[in-house]
């Protein structure tokens, strides 16, 4: 079975967050979101391993983030544009933690559907109040339980290639050079994960297909001990974070990463 086929299946699963069709030793690189190992076994064992023409996977775990999406700039705004975007958010408390509780699951999966949506159309959808909604959504943004993501169609945006990047660190160093490549321009990604030989995985955006070799030679020059064991160029992003995109990086759909999780109390 081709990989479109397989990748076609797996567009609707709200598990998988994210799909590649990539170069290298492997066909595709998903993104799956599991609330545990328990149930990220059984997905790749059951779900993923149940598919038709499905022959090989390779599993990495991540560990921790040192920067993602949300994060990375383009660098079309200027400074005094940025600042009116900064002044906008609610101050930053300390990150919450436990389940999302009910209005805020209602919430989370409305703006998930329609991130643009105002607070007129969240409350009606949560069936709340207004001020509830302001006063939520709020506080879910200064606690980093909710992330706003303004993406662009890759292909128009100035860095048309992306490619993924295993790597290997000594664990003593990992932190540090983590941190270093984290703030480097073209880096959209980059987690400490583990499963393999690679403890570092970074995801960059690249000018062109040919910079992958000074960005290469920019790592071995910069971070003497950071060991690259493989990388792969993203030939199509057919989902990105929940969104389904066509060849132009444009988004055509989208499949809901919703908070499958329990709450005691409405907290509205």
């Amino acid at each position: 079975m081709p990989a479109g086929t397989v990748a076609d299946r797996l567009r609707a699963d709200y598990r998988v967050a994210t799909i590649e069709h990539i170069t290298g030793e492997g066909d595709l690189s998903l993104t799956v979101f599991a609330p545990n190992l328990a149930e990220l076994s059984s997905y790749v064992l059951t779900s993923l391993g149940s598919i038709r023409g499905v022959c090989d996977c390779q599993t990495h775990v991540l560990t921790a983030v040192y920067t993602e999406g949300s994060r990375w700039r383009l660098r079309a705004l200027n400074a005094s544009q940025r600042d009116r975007i900064l002044a906008s958010r609610p101050p930053a408390q300390p990150k919450a933690g436990g389940p999302l509780g009910a209005v805020d699951q209602r919430l989370y999966a409305a703006m998930e559907l329609d991130t643009r949506a105002g607070f007129v159309e969240l409350a009606e959808a949560a069936g709340v109040s207004i001020s509830t909604v302001r006063r939520r959504v709020n506080v879910m943004l200064a606690g980093g339980r909710i992330v706003t993501r303004c993406e662009v169609a890759q292909p128009v945006s100035g860095w048309p290639i992306s490619a993924s990047l295993r790597c290997r660190v000594r664990p003593a160093d990992l932190d540090r050079v983590a941190t270093q490549v984290a703030r480097l321009s073209e880096t959209r990604s980059c987690s400490s994960v583990t499963g393999g030989r690679a403890n570092l995985l970074l995801s960059v955006w690249l000018r062109s297909a040919a910079d992958i070799h000074r960005l290469e030679a920019s790592l071995a020059d910069q971070v003497h001990d950071l060991e690259i064991l493989d990388v792969a160029l993203s030939l199509w992003h057919v989902k990105r974070m929940g969104r389904l995109l066509d060849e132009h990086g444009r988004a055509v759909g989208v499949v809901p990463l919703v908070a499958h999780e329990t709450s005691a109390a409405d907290d509205s």
